[in-house]
């Protein structure tokens, strides 16, 4: 059995982008990597647009959640990219059981009220990965045929659960949080380089030199 793990990460667009543009360009990078690791499992999730912002919530492999960040930070490097900036919230490891049957994408519609300053960073945090838990569950529970046109009616349905443009604006903002390219340089790049002598054989003989002080 595949350990499946959760990642959590969220971005901004940037100003030529679209979400519907961003969307595709995402599941196009997830149908790739579900057909790579077609033997160990997809990702299924739920992506979620709010304005100019989005944070994804996903779920599958180690391996594809490595790669889904390094196509994520090499789009950041390109000047016809989709994300202009994007940050890591959490991965969590090893979870009992996938939260979601499939992966789908939604935007929210834009709300007209004026974007508020948050102060407290940690309960920023805490109520955006709260309200994405009790949304899973949510989903979780309904008829799957009916998914698709249920995600169009979230804003009315449940709109406690949907995270607010202002509370992803200031997860982002947030620099305790790695980049994509952050966390492949500090996790998944090699720190060791190996030496020419590490791979000779016979193994060289190193000549140490000892200091004797006279009695």
């Amino acid at each position: 059995k595949v350990a499946v793990h959760q990642l959590v990460y969220v971005g901004k667009l940037r100003e030529e982008s679209t979400s519907q543009k961003a969307a595709d360009h995402i599941h196009k990078t997830i149908k790739m990597l579900h057909e790579k690791y077609l033997e160990i499992g997809g990702g299924t999730g739920l992506l979620l647009f709010q304005g100019s912002y989005f944070v994804h919530q996903i779920e599958s492999s180690r391996q594809f959640l490595d790669d889904l960040m390094q196509e994520s930070s090499s789009d950041m490097d390109l000047p016809d990219g989709y994300f202009k900036e994007v940050k890591i919230i959490i991965i969590s490891h090893n979870i009992p059981r996938r939260l979601f049957s499939q992966w789908n994408w939604i935007v929210i519609r834009k709300s007209t009220s004026c974007l508020q300053r948050v102060d407290d960073d940690t309960s920023t945090v805490n109520e955006l990965l709260q309200q994405l838990l009790k949304l899973a569950a949510y989903l979780e529970n309904l008829p799957k045929l009916d998914l698709c046109s249920i995600l169009e009616e979230l804003t009315e349905r449940v709109p406690q659960l949907i995270p607010k443009e202002e509370t992803l604006q200031s997860v982002l903002q947030q620099a305790i949080f790695l980049t994509p390219k952050d966390f492949i340089s500090r996790f998944l790049l090699p720190r060791n380089k190996t030496l020419e002598s590490d791979i000779t054989w016979p193994a060289p003989i190193r000549l140490i030199m000892y200091i004797l002080k006279d009695n």
